[in-house]
């Protein structure tokens, strides 16, 4: 499942130690960073959700318009939205394209179904798997932002007094990508490597941060 979701979302693999490959990997993607990672200061705010997965029904409904009109698409959604049963033969103007186009958004609401649910199950269990808590999150991606523009090897460490957590980030080199792909925008991302401590509990892992259109994304 997550495979096809990476493949529609244009996800690329994470890389532990090559920032330079996994900008090289977002700059050729189709997906903008804001729809697979969270700006640092919405992070530094409270905010600790990514964005939700691309709406495959609002894609295929795109598609539908563009080859059949936008007033197909239109009365499709509605009838999606209400719940009625859509009977593609009961359109004007359908006679060409209608029933690939209804069974273009019968296949995408079964995918949609599909992601949802890989969605919600990704959603209960990320909290309780995360190398940061959320609660504590807020404080490494404060001191994120104090790091985006230091040099490779510098470190700030950060604590929760709500919590008693605490952590070290670490930031590495920045690599930037040419800007020469399907987005045409350069993007820079910098390796992270992360510790967090609280009471006995110690544990470390790699993490990334990229910048596009001068806002850095968590994409950890």
């Amino acid at each position: 499942m997550f495979d096809r979701v990476a493949e529609r979302t244009g996800i690329a693999a994470l890389f532990d130690d090559a920032a330079a490959q996994y900008a090289e990997a977002m700059a050729t993607g189709e997906r903008p960073l804001d729809t697979v990672g969270v700006p640092l200061t919405t992070l530094a705010s409270g905010t600790v959700t990514g964005p939700r997965p691309p709406d495959l029904v609002r894609e295929a409904l795109a598609e539908i318009a563009a080859e059949n009109g936008p007033a197909v698409a239109r009365r499709m959604m509605i009838a999606m939205a209400t719940g009625g049963t859509l009977m593609v033969t009961g359109l004007p103007a359908m006679a060409d394209g209608a029933v690939s186009a209804h069974d273009k958004l019968v296949a995408a609401q079964e995918a949609q179904v599909q992601v949802d649910a890989a969605y919600a199950a990704s959603e209960a269990t990320r909290a309780a798997t995360a190398l940061v808590p959320d609660e504590d999150r807020p404080y490494e991606a404060a001191a994120l932002l104090k790091l985006v523009q230091e040099p490779a090897g510098s470190k700030l460490a950060w604590s929760n007094q709500a919590t008693g957590a605490s952590g070290v980030v670490s930031i590495g080199a920045a690599e930037t990508s040419k800007g020469d792909g399907a987005r045409n925008t350069a993007v820079t991302c910098r390796t992270v490597i992360r510790e967090y401590s609280h009471g006995a509990v110690s544990r470390g892992g790699v993490g990334t941060i990229c910048r596009e259109h001068e806002v850095w994304y968590d994409l950890s």
